[in-house]
C-alpha cells in the first residue's frame, strides 16, 4: 500500500510541475508576440494642395513623418511654399480639429518640425488614413490647402 501511495505522489507532483512549465512557457510566447507588433514604425506622408479645399490657390506643402506605436509619438516636418499659413491643423474625416501647430514667433515659417503624443482612438485613425492637414490663411480661414495623410508600415 505504502509504495502504491508513493507512487501516485510522485505520478501528481511531477505532473504538476509539468503543466506549470508548459503554461509559463506559453505566457512567456505570448509577450514576445505583442513586443514584436507594437515595435512597428509607420512612415507618414501628405502632398498638400487647394484639391481637397477647392480654393484654386498655387500653394503647396508636404508632410513628411514617423509614428511609433511604441512611444504614442508622431514625429513630422511640414514644408510649405506660396502661402502664409494663419493655422495649421490636423483633423479627421468628420472635419474636427485633432491637434493644432502653435507658431512660434509670429509667422510659421517652412519647414516646420514638430511632434505629438497620440491616445489609442487617434492612433487607429491614423493608422487608417482617417486624418489630413490643413493650412488656413487670412485669404482662406476655412482652409487653403489640405492633404490626405498616408500612414504605411516600415
Amino acid at each position: 500500500m505504502k509504495t502504491l501511495i508513493k507512487k501516485n505522489n510522485f505520478a501528481a507532483i511531477f505532473s504538476f510541475l509539468f503543466l506549470t512549465v508548459i503554461s509559463m512557457s506559453a505566457c512567456k510566447k505570448e509577450k514576445q508576440k505583442q513586443v514584436a507588433v507594437t515595435d512597428t514604425s509607420y512612415q507618414v506622408n501628405s502632398k498638400v494642395d487647394a484639391g481637397m479645399t477647392k480654393s484654386g490657390s498655387k500653394a503647396t506643402a508636404t508632410l513628411s513623418g514617423l509614428y511609433s506605436p511604441k512611444s504614442k509619438k508622431l514625429v513630422y516636418k511640414v514644408e510649405f511654399n506660396a502661402i502664409e499659413p494663419s493655422v495649421i491643423e490636423f483633423r479627421n474625416e468628420k472635419d474636427a480639429v485633432i491637434f493644432s501647430i502653435k507658431k512660434t514667433g509670429t509667422k510659421y515659417t517652412s519647414p516646420l518640425n514638430g511632434e505629438i503624443i497620440l491616445n489609442a482612438e487617434n492612433e487607429n485613425a491614423l493608422i487608417n488614413q482617417k486624418y489630413y492637414i490643413q493650412l488656413s490663411s487670412a485669404k482662406y480661414p476655412n482652409g487653403e490647402i489640405k492633404g490626405q495623410l498616408s500612414a504605411k508600415k516600415q
